[in-house]
């Protein structure tokens, strides 16, 4: 049980599940034009385009401490 309130105290890091997205995503589509069909094709477009957010969001949006100090830092800067 403690590694469960372990992994809660780090933030989420939105680029590496963008990436995961992304493939998930287009192995969906593959799949769909390889075996099933236009449905599934569909869905891994979507599954891809909310990868590609998520992947954006993680540049966007420091979440990491050291990011956050950079990221300020940058700002003062100005």
């Amino acid at each position: 049980m403690k590694i469960f309130d372990e992994r809660k105290k780090e933030p989420i890091d939105y680029r590496r599940n963008g990436v995961i997205t992304i493939f998930v995503g287009i192995g969906l589509f593959l799949l769909g034009y390889v075996a099933i069909g236009n449905i599934l094709e569909g869905v891994g477009y979507l599954v891809t385009a909310i990868g590609l957010g998520t992947l954006v969001a993680g540049y966007l949006y420091p979440n990491t401490g050291k990011e956050l100090t950079n990221a300020v830092e940058e700002y003062e800067k100005k």
